[in-house]
């Protein structure tokens, strides 16, 4: 039987995932939008797809969502009107899928390295401070130790204090009486934790790699700061594409 597999999103990969899913046993159709409206349901009525990948972040809800029981949907970032749209149909969560998201991570990793190289920074004998330890935060402190950057992990957990510690890696809580200087501070923590508290932090050159709406709050002010999502995306299209493929494919298949 023929597959029908509609994608959607903006995301530059979605387009590359759409080409590479095409073949002899698939029908696929890609549509740029970052909503879901009526224009975005009147295709999916019209395509009837088996399959229907959704971008890493939500879709913006402009109409209703009436998505069949028999199409099966691969999605990242979920929110509540997906969950209750999507409550009768299959749902595969990619950004729970590990070797993807370890991949990804690295990609990120790359891709913000490749944004310092555009703005001509180099990272050698800098002082990097990130905070949070998960999987972005590992891929970075790794790649950029590699280039010879000197690196201070600032998380809240003991048990994460502990592993950045047992990485070699210099450690600090992260608390506003134990603030760190540092050339510039990566955030990867999906939170709006820098307040005003922190005012050797805020003076600090600041790329936040983790998802919107960032780390500062609302009253806080930053010397410098960039909110940095979707890097492999913006630098490594085709290979996001790929990592992403992969995990689709994988999941379909009940891996």
């Amino acid at each position: 039987m023929n597959e029908k597999w509609l994608v959607i999103g903006e995301d530059a990969r979605l387009k590359f995932v759409a080409k590479k899913l095409t073949d002899e046993t698939r029908t696929v159709f890609y549509k740029k939008s970052s909503k879901w409206d009526e224009e975005v349901q009147q295709a999916y009525n019209a395509f009837n797809p088996t399959k229907l990948i959704l971008p890493i972040h939500s879709l913006q809800v402009v109409d209703d969502i009436h998505i069949k029981p028999t199409t099966a949907v691969f999605i990242g970032k979920s929110n509540d009107v997906w969950r209750s749209a999507l409550m009768n149909t299959t749902v595969h969560h990619y950004l729970q899928h590990e070797p993807y998201i370890w991949k990804n991570a690295h990609l990120t990793a790359l891709g913000f390295l490749a944004y310092l190289f555009q703005k001509e920074q180099l990272v050698e004998n800098k002082t990097v401070l990130i905070t949070g330890f998960g999987r972005v935060a590992k891929m970075t402190a790794k790649l950029f130790a590699t280039l010879g950057a000197n690196i201070i992990i600032a998380v809240r957990a003991p048990i994460q204090l502990a592993e950045a510690q047992a990485y070699g890696y210099e450690v600090v809580p992260l608390s506003a009486s134990h603030e760190r200087l540092a050339d510039f501070l990566i955030n990867t923590i999906p939170s709006k934790w820098l307040t005003n508290s922190y005012p050797t932090y805020l003076k600090t050159p600041i790329y936040d790699l983790a998802s919107a709406p960032g780390c500062l709050t609302t009253d806080a002010e930053a010397k410098q700061y960039e909110l940095l999502p979707a890097l492999p995306s913006k630098y490594f299209p085709e290979a996001a594409a790929e990592l992403l493929y992969d995990a689709i494919l994988q999941l379909d298949k009940g891996g």
